[in-house]
């Protein structure tokens, strides 16, 4: 199995990645049967776009899987391990659950909760119905399921009727392609990553003048 690692530098941290992000690069239980490749997507905004570009190179590369993490998140040393266990199973897509910051400033975790109709569970993955992606990996077959571009930033319908306005991140949005599509999508249970946030105070400083 061939997996292509994209790690996503976005503008709010060009340059930049997470020390633990790099300890996982050089220590991470990467299995005999899988051939893993590295590569920093950076300079391409907004972050949908960057996810689509690191696909395309995952597709140039011949990859299997694409395995997307933001330079900020430090994953599980058994993600790759994980992964090829999901390959085995015929599991599509699966997410890594991992604490993101709320408008509140609450800390809350990226995976949405809720029932899955006819939901398919065992020890090591669930069925969810949707997630945040700062750490993603996804089959590559199922991106011929779906239309381009893969990643866009949506708008809640349901806010939309009622007059507000409301956008659905690109991660989010993917996830409910995927669903319209038929494609079920997991999480690996007790496999999580970490997540740090930074941001380059020269860049603030500059902004404001």
């Amino acid at each position: 199995m061939k997996l292509f690692i994209a790690i996503l530098c976005e503008v709010e941290r060009t340059g930049w990645l997470c020390p633990a992000l790099v300890n996982w690069i050089l220590s991470a239980n990467t299995p005999p049967s899988v051939d893993a490749e590295v590569s920093l997507v950076c300079g391409y905004w907004p972050v949908s776009h960057a996810r689509c570009v690191a696909v395309e190179r995952a597709r140039a590369a011949g990859a299997d899987w694409i395995l997307q993490t933001d330079n900020d998140q430090a994953p599980h040393p058994e993600t790759v391990a994980r992964i090829a266990v999901a390959n085995e199973r015929g599991i599509d897509v699966l997410g890594f659950a991992t604490p993101t910051i709320a408008e509140g400033g609450d800390i809350i975790p990226n995976v949405q909760a809720g029932d899955v109709a006819d939901a398919k569970h065992d020890e090591l993955f669930e069925q969810v119905p949707e997630f945040g992606a700062g750490v993603l990996a996804v089959r590559m077959s199922v991106f011929e399921r779906l239309l381009r571009p893969y990643f866009r930033v949506g708008i809640n319908e349901q806010l939309e009727e009622c007059g507000v306005g409301h956008a659905v991140g690109e991660d989010l949005n993917f996830c409910r392609a995927l669903r319209a599509a038929g494609v079920r999508l997991h999480i690996a249970r007790s496999v999580g990553a970490d997540h740090f946030k930074t941001v380059s105070l020269l860049s603030i400083f500059q902004r404001s003048g």
